[in-house]
């Protein structure tokens, strides 16, 4: 699974290109809209969960993760831009990040196999509570950072636009080559 943005056409729809053959699923987590919805608050890169120090999270548990008042998310906010990790996963599977509030959706925020480490965005609204839950169909490491938050006092507005690619260093675009083992850009 992997987090898009995209913006829609003139009549509400979107289009879907594959260079191969196979299934589709898409899962809808939100939309923006015009004078709707909430503001974006970015924050400074904020670990909120990280269960690699003990066993890996079994089969079917469901971790529960408070948001408010974690890096400045104020009580009131709506959802959470995240980062989950799944890491060193026992076996194929995939996990779900949701309001704590809600019944678990037929949904994946986060596809894995086995033994490969994966990370992937989830924006995701929040319980009453202020927490967000994720469920793992397989044994594995969880880890849950903050990107920011939406909500009333969020101080930023998004802008959909079609989708440019702004670095490939394949080819030296935007930068002049790969980045080396530990490198910044």
């Amino acid at each position: 699974a992997a987090t898009t943005t995209v913006p829609l056409g003139a009549n509400g729809s979107f289009c879907i290109y594959s260079s191969t053959g196979g299934d589709v699923l898409v899962d809808l987590f939100g939309s923006y809209a015009p004078f709707s919805g909430d503001r974006f608050q970015p924050v400074e890169p904020t670990r909120l969960y990280d269960s690699r120090g003990g066993d890996l999270v079994a089969a079917g548990t469901i971790v529960h993760v408070p948001v408010v008042g974690q890096a400045g998310t104020p009580t009131g906010a709506a959802a959470a831009a995240l980062t989950l990790h799944a890491i060193s996963p026992a076996a194929d599977g995939f996990a779900t990040v949701y309001p704590c509030s809600a019944s678990v959706p037929d949904v994946s925020s986060i596809n894995f196999i086995q033994a490969v480490d994966v990370a992937n965005q989830a924006i995701v609204a929040l319980s009453a509570g202020g927490e967000v839950c994720v469920q793992v169909s397989a044994a594995m490491h969880v880890v849950v950072d903050l990107g920011g938050w939406y909500g009333s006092a969020g101080t930023a507005e998004f802008v959909a636009l079609t989708p440019t690619r702004v670095i490939d260093t394949r080819v030296g675009l935007g930068l002049p080559a790969p980045l080396s083992a530990g490198g910044n850009a």
